[in-house]
């Protein structure tokens, strides 16, 4: 690598420019002006993620070629980051013909891709055939040299360490290298995780958008962590009592470095598993020579005094709100908040499910049962868990409402801006943030907005200020004591498959479930809820929608 040129212009993580008078922002970075987005439509913290990863490539494309400018080759890639593109590498023309002249270039291509992403560009190739066809050409030649000179240098060093000794002690020292033939992985632990991050960009799942979904995101931040917080090693010294050591280091709970205390139980895990995919992947990948040690290793984080001291207190559950709270919250929100709000109750739901909810999921008569009613069914994007609700009249109007309102801006999903753009959005970091931030927000320099059960907790004397996550608690806490837990499971959607198997019981293979009862429990329950759905009725939505159910009886 290069060595840092102190000359180019400094990169600040500052604030936007102030918009022109088009509504445009465009940052200077790197001695050009780059328009990351406008007012109009593209959110603020959108185009700071746009400016920072433009910085960043700035940055790393100086550090690495030694240069105080954009280079040429990378601008266009940097063009794409600018309008929120995925940013794409379009294989040239002779790459994609499979005969020796065209290994050439797609050679060539693979290795241009290589160099964008070691200056931190997540890239895809317009052809990915062409460009394994490179990889495969540039791996075949490089292993083929790299064989040789490790080859001879082992044995060379053997032979210089096994010089003058008795044979007892050469036998010994052979225990401490890798094994005497071309076939060792010479390559470290840190390389075969790398290679597994790229794996993970090139396979994991993505949005519609072609963004990476939150999971695989979730698996480069650990195994990133995982390899800061370990030495490298070749991967030949991977044997079982090594893999077993690294597992041990997060199954005691290493101490945190910002909080001075063990990293909790289920950081503990998350890492464990991203360590176990990581072996596993160098293991079944053609591409490594290194297999996984056999028999069985202990996966699972230790428990601590204060994971005790926690559980001792795990009948306690989290305040909800009552139905009075909810009819105090119901004024305070417009007719959007208020469907978002009684869908919420009617169905336990949170906002990765409610900002997913699309105009099909509301029904007028069961799949199954053939029930005339108003129905919300789904299956969890998740986890693929099942779940049906049968609505309130009041929650009802308002869903009907909901539909209007999308078929008129032009989408399919019930939560959205007047542009279409969603609320819930899938390619953010923290998909929830404008639900979040519209229900609880405190308001900062930066930002003034206030959210309404902030603004409530701040006027209303003892009014709490609850999280939006805990709104989908409330039927299920509620038709627990008298209906049971597996109806409470079901209003939840939780533990329930896409075949309706609920907590991987056995019984469900024999027995229904309880889908009928949990109808009975919503219903039972509308009396209790009578103070929030009378709030929810004096909204002109749920007049019109009462009213309209009348006539359509007569």
């Amino acid at each position: 690598m290069n060595a840092p040129n102190n000359n180019r212009p400094k990169q600040y993580r500052s604030k936007l420019p102030a918009a022109d008078k088009n509504g445009d922002v465009r940052p200077r970075i790197g001695g050009k002006r780059f328009t990351v987005g406008n007012t109009q439509s593209v959110s603020f913290g959108e185009m700071e993620r746009r400016r920072d990863a433009l910085k960043t490539l700035f940055a790393n494309q100086c550090e690495e070629l030694g240069i105080d400018f954009w280079a040429n080759w990378i601008l266009p890639f940097a063009k794409q980051i600018e309008r929120g593109e995925r940013v794409t590498y379009k294989v040239r023309s002779p790459s994609k013909v499979d005969d020796a002249c065209g290994q050439g270039f797609a050679l060539e291509d693979a290795t241009v891709l290589s160099r964008l992403r070691r200056l931190g560009v997540e890239v895809e190739a317009d052809d990915e055939a062409a460009i394994t066809r490179g990889e495969n050409q540039l791996t075949k030649t490089l292993d083929e040299r790299i064989t040789k000179l490790v080859t001879a240098l082992i044995e060379s060093e053997r032979e210089n360490a096994a010089f003058g000794l008795d044979e007892s002690l050469i036998e010994k020292l052979n225990g401490h290298g890798p094994p005497p033939n071309a076939d060792a992985e010479t390559r470290t632990f840190h390389q075969a995780i790398k290679a597994y991050q790229q794996n993970i960009k090139k396979t994991g799942k993505r949005y519609e958008n072609g963004k990476l979904a939150r999971s695989p995101k979730n698996y480069l931040r650990w195994s990133r962590l995982i390899m800061e917080a370990h030495d490298d090693f070749p991967m030949w010294r991977l044997d079982r009592d090594k893999l077993d050591e690294l597992l041990a280091y997060y199954r005691n709970r290493p101490v945190s470095p910002k909080t001075g205390k063990p990293i909790g139980y289920d950081d503990a895990k998350h890492k464990l598993d991203c360590l176990w995919s990581i072996v596993n992947w160098i293991s079944d990948s053609e591409r490594w020579n290194w297999s996984r040690p056999k028999g069985k290793f202990d996966r699972k984080p230790n428990r601590t005094a204060s994971d005790r001291r926690k559980n001792a207190t795990r009948r306690v559950s989290k305040g909800t709100y009552t139905p009075e709270q909810l009819a105090i919250i119901v004024p305070h929100l417009d007719t959007l908040g208020k469907a978002m709000l009684a869908i919420g109750v009617n169905c336990g739901m949170q906002a990765s499910e409610l900002g997913r909810l699309e105009i099909n999921n509301y029904l007028t008569v069961h799949p199954e049962t053939e029930e005339q009613n108003d129905w919300i069914i789904i299956d969890r994007e998740k986890t693929g868990e099942y779940g049906e609700w049968i609505l309130w009249p009041e929650t009802a109007g308002l869903v009907r409402w909901s539909i209007n309102r999308a078929k008129r801006i032009g989408t399919e999903i019930l939560w959205v801006t007047e542009d279409g753009v969603p609320l819930y959005r899938e390619s953010w970091e923290n998909p929830e943030t404008r639900i979040a931030k519209w229900w609880q927000a405190i308001p900062s320099k930066s930002d003034s907005h206030e959210g309404v059960v902030t603004r409530l907790s701040r006027t209303i004397d003892g009014f709490p200020r609850l999280t939006f996550k805990t709104i989908r608690k409330i039927l299920p806490n509620m038709a627990r004591p008298k209906h049971g837990a597996e109806v409470a499971d079901l209003l939840n959607a939780r533990s329930v498959d896409g075949s309706g198997t609920s907590g991987g019981r056995i019984t469900d293979r024999y027995a229904d479930r309880l889908y009928d009862e949990a109808k009975e429990a919503i219903q039972s329950l509308e009396s209790n809820f009578r103070p929030f759905l009378n709030a929810l009725a004096e909204d002109p939505a749920t007049q019109e929608w009462a009213e309209k159910r009348i006539e359509d009886a007569h």
